[in-house]
Order: C-alpha cells, then sequence, then structure tokens
C-alpha cells in the first residue's frame, strides 16, 4: 500500500505540474506575436488540445484521490462509473480527434498550398472544434453506456468493448500522420530537383517553421500516448494483467505526455526561446 501511495503522489504531481504547464501555454498561445510559428488556425487547434489535457489532468488527479481516500466508496457507485468513463474513454477520444484534426490540417497546408488560407479559416476551425466534444460524448455513449432503468448506469460492463474498440482511433491518427508526412517529404524531394539552391534553402526554412512543432507534438503523442495504449490493450485485450511496477510506469507516460506537450507550446514562442538561451548564456 505504501509503494502505491507513493505512486499515485508522484503521478498526480506529475498531472498538477501539466495543468500548470499547460495555463501557462494558453497565455503564451494567445499572445499575438507576427513571428510565432504557428498560425492562427494552429494556434486554435493547440489551445483546444491544451484545455483538453487540463481537464484530462484534473480529472486524473481527482481520480488518484479518490483511490486513496474513498477506496469503499468507489464500488458500485454509479457517479464513479459515470467519472471513470469519462475520464477514460471521452476525455482521451477528444483528445485525439483534435490530434487526427492537427494532423490533417498540416496535410492540408501541403496538399492545397497556396488556396489552404482561403479554404481553411478560422471561423470554420471553430466551429469544427466545437463539434468534435459533440462526437465524443456520442462515440463514449455508443461504447460505453447501457441504461438498464431510469435510476441505474452500467458501464463498467462494457469494458472490453472500448479496449477492442480504442485502437481504432490510434490507427486512424496514425496513418494520418504516415500519409501527411510522406506527402511532405515526397514534396520536398520533388522541389529539390526543380529550384535552386538559394529558393532549396528558402523552402526547407518554411517547411521547418510550419511542421517541425507539430511533428515533435505528433512523435510525443506516438511516443507517451499511442505506445502506452497499446501496451495495455495487449494485456488486458486478451483477460491478462500488467505486473504492478510496470503498470505503474506505463501509466507515467500519460503526464509526461502532457508535460512535454505543453513545453512544446511554450517553447514555440521566439520570445521564450530568446529569454531561455539567454539565461543559459549567463549561467
Amino acid at each position: 500500500m505504501e509503494n502505491t501511495l507513493e505512486y499515485l503522489i508522484v503521478e498526480s504531481t506529475l498531472f498538477f505540474t501539466a495543468i500548470v504547464l499547460h495555463v501557462i501555454a494558453i497565455f503564451i498561445l494567445r499572445k499575438t506575436n507576427e513571428d510565432f510559428i504557428f498560425t492562427k488556425v494552429q494556434k486554435i487547434f493547440l489551445i483546444n488540445l491544451s484545455i483538453n489535457e487540463i481537464f484530462s489532468s484534473f480529472s486524473h488527479c481527482l481520480g488518484k484521490v479518490a483511490i486513496v481516500y474513498f477506496p469503499e466508496q468507489r464500488t458500485g457507485s454509479k457517479y464513479y462509473i459515470f467519472f471513470e468513463i469519462t475520464m477514460g474513454t471521452l476525455l482521451p477520444i477528444w483528445y485525439m480527434l483534435i490530434m487526427l484534426v492537427i494532423t490533417v490540417d498540416r496535410f492540408l497546408a501541403v496538399y492545397l498550398n497556396l488556396r489552404y488560407h482561403l479554404l481553411v479559416t478560422q471561423r470554420k476551425v471553430k466551429i469544427l472544434l466545437y463539434i468534435l466534444p459533440v462526437v465524443s460524448i456520442i462515440v463514449t455513449g455508443v461504447l460505453n453506456f447501457v441504461i438498464k432503468d431510469n435510476s441505474s448506469l452500467v458501464g463498467l460492463d462494457n469494458t472490453l468493448t472500448v479496449f477492442r474498440m480504442a485502437p481504432v482511433f490510434d490507427v486512424i491518427c496514425l496513418l494520418a500522420f504516415c500519409m501527411t508526412y510522406g506527402y511532405l517529404f515526397y514534396q520536398l524531394r520533388k522541389k529539390r530537383r526543380t529550384t535552386s539552391v538559394t529558393e532549396k534553402d528558402n523552402t526547407q526554412t518554411k517547411i521547418k517553421h510550419k511542421f517541425f512543432f507539430p511533428f515533435l507534438l505528433i512523435l510525443s503523442f506516438i511516443l507517451l500516448w499511442m505506445l502506452p495504449n497499446w501496451i495495455h490493450y495487449s494485456y488486458f485485450g486478451f483477460g491478462g494483467s500488467i505486473p504492478a511496477s510496470f503498470h505503474w510506469a506505463v501509466d507515467l507516460c500519460y503526464p509526461l505526455a502532457f508535460i512535454c506537450d505543453a513545453f512544446i507550446y511554450i517553447f514555440s514562442s521566439p520570445k521564450v526561446r530568446n529569454k531561455v538561451k539567454r539565461f543559459l548564456n549567463r549561467h
């Protein structure tokens, strides 16, 4: 029990750190800055993703508190079941949908080229981001909720269904990621054959500014979110159980993913990077 408590304290501390960093990240993303690496449309995506990660981190913190202080009340409580489903299905699906949209957005930026800014407007993006939580709620309802009567809500009976369906979202995100950056590298190689050395350098600089930080974001998503998910699927999907120490290590990847995302948002600001460089040079 002592080791479990220490682990829960560590995990809760990491999630709380993620909340603080994402609040800072949202503040930085909302600041208007002409030389900001992310475009205005990308900022809207990232602010919504950051809000989702704040909710996810907060819900995980509440879950750890419930495990430590209310272990008996959790069993059979329809409110706790609702909370578990929200934390375990709704928020992750919303998170993955935003990541999928960000990846598709980068593909459209390359594919549409100059038409991108005409077709992908801030208004359309905001409407889409209002729709995503609604889609997440619908999918969560389909996967989890079984209404037995007006006063009874049983959702944990369908846990296996969730584990069977959830990999579909991961695969879709991974395919979109591979298609986007595969197409991007194809276009880069194509331009290298037809442009001068100076134009190549300019093109590579623009590509780096537009895609480097989104690439880091998706890489963090794959290594610290998707990979732990698949470890869980491989165990629970086939009726197995993860060894306790390994289970804790895998679960720590989720708060680390949120922390990495926050740092990516924060350091995408040239002002922040310059201040950090000046601080490091002085020391």
